[in-house]
Parts: structure tokens; sequence; C-alpha cells
């Protein structure tokens, strides 16, 4: 269960006006993506959709977390579901 609780904290803030929360959230979503592998199989397309406001930013430090992001959250498992 709180695994679902991490990820619904973690969508919220990446759609955060603010660049600095937004670009801790990306941090903290390549932690997680990372350590907890077997826990988010099933998360990772909501984690991905997450991605868009970032990836889509004005600002090219927030378009290359979203990317790095990305990148760990395709070691997952295959994104099939977007």
């Amino acid at each position: 269960m709180f695994i679902q609780d991490l990820v619904n904290i973690n969508r919220t803030l990446t759609i955060d006006p603010n660049p600095e929360v937004i670009l801790a959230a990306l941090d903290f979503m390549k932690k997680i993506s990372v350590h907890l592998k077997e826990l988010l199989f099933y998360f990772n397309s909501i984690l991905s959709r997450s991605l868009y406001l970032a990836l889509t930013h004005r600002q090219s430090k927030l378009r290359i977390a979203g990317l790095e992001a990305f990148e760990k959250l395709m070691y997952i498992s295959p994104l099939k579901k977007i």
C-alpha cells in the first residue's frame, strides 16, 4: 500500500508549477526507480505519464531531468500501457 502513496505523491509533485519542486520530484523518481524496481512494476506507466510537464517545460534542465527519469523507468519493465 505504501508504494501507491509514494507514486501518488510523486505524481503530484511533478505537476507543481515551481521548477525546483519538479526537479526534486524527478530526482526522487530516479531514486525509487533504481531501488524499488520490483514494487514499481505496475506503476511505471502512471509514472511515465506524469513526466509530460517536465518533458515539455521551457527550461532545459527540467527536460534533461525528465529524460533521465524516463530512462530509469524504461528499465523497470516494457511500457506497454502507454
